[in-house]
């Protein structure tokens, strides 16, 4: 009965070609926008390498600064001296690491004698940035505490900038020039992904060769300044510890400065917390109203689609009638012909989610600079290339769930009808003009 089934859901398609291509097009648009949406939540919270600990990961993006007498107030990143007083000191998490985030400078790379000069992406880090973000090295070793404490001048490189550069990976001990002064590589990296946002650039040093950069801002008595915080926990369950350790420290911090008080503002975030604020932390009560408005999104994208599919279905239903009708005269049970109408709502259904998931990948490709890159506060791009791998992109459970739920919603457009429709008497069914 299925092979017949689904010879009669093929012919039918061929004769209502429009209603076909309406409700394969309604169906694939509304899993096309869907599914973005999980790709895109996807790729920022996701375990993706090196950023692979993310469900442990805490992110500080910023910080602000009352002043103690009541008169002015500031926010931005942090300064290096608040993060060794406010961070460094925690014992709850299992690894804290500072970063100087690309794009505060231009970064000037060239290979000495050579006439080449290249426009790198350069973060500063520190040696427990290894230990947190797990990189994948083709040559050499990353930088120890002690090079770091010391401010030696060493670098890690992607593997592109590396054959960039040198014309091959294996480039551990060679020396080249940063700004004009010399550096020596302390290793080559696989190259990474754009999408692992606090880990992401083309050459990694140590940030203290850069004490002008993380000393932070006069204005605030060098609290805040250009730097961020990722801390791993040695579990999630941790997180609430971390902050309570975190907001102690904060506190003990105060008692110190002079004119201004730093403030957590809520934070250290979860890292799909981080990528949803962007710059400003949120409570609970926003976070929440945050996860509704997503969920409500979804549901819109997924509903509306199907409320118009139900309506086509309907009118497609009463043109039915008489084919129905006579089916049933000739003895056709009820149970028979809604099955052969809900498979061919199934196969309608398959096509628009196989449309919808091609129609993801091509909106994702063809959008993936405005979607996935990082620019800089003037607009300018923080990102070198973005590759995304097949392993990125296909993602077998966020398409179904997808398609589940929205073939759950067009079988239930297509029962209610169909059921409606079947309950007719034969004669009243016969005679429907």
């Amino acid at each position: 009965m299925y092979k017949v089934y689904f010879r009669q859901a093929m012919q039918m398609l061929r004769q209502n070609k429009f209603f076909s291509i309406v409700y394969i097009t309604g169906t694939g648009l509304a899993i096309t926008m869907v599914m973005v949406l999980a790709i895109l939540y996807y790729f920022r919270t996701a375990d993706i390498a090196p950023e692979t600990n993310r469900d442990r990961m805490m992110i500080v993006q910023h910080g602000k600064v009352n002043n103690k007498k009541g008169q002015g107030y500031g926010s931005s990143k942090l300064s290096y001296p608040t993060i060794k007083e406010c961070f460094y000191r925690m014992q709850t998490p299992e690894a804290v690491t500072a970063i100087l985030p690309i794009g505060e400078q231009s970064e000037f790379i060239q290979v000495q004698g050579s006439n080449d000069v290249y426009n790198g992406l350069v973060m500063g880090t520190d040696a427990a940035f290894w230990k947190v973000f797990q990189f994948s090295f083709l040559s050499g070793t990353p930088y120890t505490e002690e090079e770091f404490i010391s401010g030696i001048k060493k670098a890690v490189l992607n593997e592109s900038l590396a054959r960039r550069l040198f014309n091959t990976s294996d480039a551990a001990g060679k020396t080249f020039m940063l700004n004009f002064e010399e550096y020596i590589v302390s290793g080559v990296v696989k190259d990474i992904p754009s999408i692992a946002k606090y880990s992401y650039a083309e050459m990694w040093i140590p940030f203290t060769t850069r004490p002008s950069q993380i000393q932070g801002g006069s204005w605030c008595d060098y609290i805040l300044g250009h730097m961020k915080v990722c801390i791993l926990a040695k579990k999630p369950g941790d997180f609430d510890a971390i902050r309570q350790e975190a907001k102690e420290l904060c506190r003990r911090y105060n008692t110190t400065t002079v004119q201004y008080d730093f403030v957590l503002n809520n934070q250290p975030d979860t890292v799909f917390h981080a990528w949803m604020s962007e710059g400003d932390s949120f409570n609970s009560p926003e976070l929440l109203k945050i996860y509704l408005q997503i969920i409500l999104i979804i549901l819109l994208l997924l509903l509306v689609p199907s409320i118009n599919l139900t309506g086509m279905t309907a009118s497609r239903m009463k043109k039915r009638m008489e084919e129905l009708g006579i089916r049933k005269a000739f003895g056709a049970e009820n149970r028979t012909l809604l099955m052969q109408i809900l498979y061919e709502n199934l196969l309608l259904t398959f096509l628009g989610g196989l449309a919808g998931l091609l129609g993801s990948y091509i909106l994702i490709y063809l959008l993936k600079g405005w979607l996935l890159g990082n620019y800089n506060w003037d607009g300018s791009s923080l990102t070198a290339s973005i590759d995304l791998s097949p392993g990125m992109l296909i993602n077998p459970a966020i398409f179904g769930y997808t398609l589940i739920f929205c073939l759950v919603l067009n079988l239930m457009s297509a029962l209610v009808p169909a059921w409606r429709a079947l309950r007719r008497p034969i004669v009243d069914a016969i005679n429907d003009k």
